[in-house]
């Protein structure tokens, strides 16, 4: 029995053969309980996905980009709930944490997003070497909350594997 044969929507009933893991379905995403002490499962996590992936040489960085990011957003919304999302697209390794940030009042949203950034110096540091970027936006409402991001290009990502 073939996946589509149980859906009659599927049409024609053809089988389909799983795609194994590679760089190019690497796409992730996890809900984490608030409080940093998932940061360890997290990074055990993301380990294990990239080897599986192929990306062994993606770890190190991978997991660094993590902790930062999971630091950052447990740092300043404490025991609230975040989502991780990892995945590669375009020859890209991109890390997004979407947290519960509250929205701030008029003026004083800019002043909490430069602190963030600031606490991100490590990060900035690495995707100032490594040809990376990162950054902090606001989620698009009706949900409340930010996302955190970094996105370093595979060629970089291999090379900072090398050090």
């Amino acid at each position: 029995m073939s996946i589509t044969s149980l859906c009659t929507a599927a049409g024609t009933g053809a089988t389909t053969t799983p795609v194994p893991p590679s760089v190019d379905n690497l796409s992730y995403s996890l809900g984490l309980p608030g409080g940093a002490y998932c940061a360890g499962l997290v990074r055990g996590t993301v380990r294990s996905v990239l080897r599986e992936h192929g990306l062994r040489d993606a770890v190190a960085l991978a997991e660094l980009v993590v902790s930062e990011l999971l630091a950052c957003a447990y740092r300043f919304t404490p025991e609230r709930d975040v989502s991780l999302s990892l995945r590669c697209r375009y020859e890209t390794l991109r890390v997004t944490v979407f947290d519960q940030h509250p929205v701030h009042p008029h003026g004083r949203a800019d002043e909490c997003r430069e602190r963030r950034l600031r606490s991100l110096e490590v990060l900035a540091a690495l995707a100032k070497s490594c040809r990376g970027e990162h950054g902090i936006a606001d989620i698009e409402p009706p949900l409340p909350g930010s996302k955190l991001w970094a996105a370093f290009p595979l060629k970089e990502v291999y090379r900072y594997a090398l050090l």
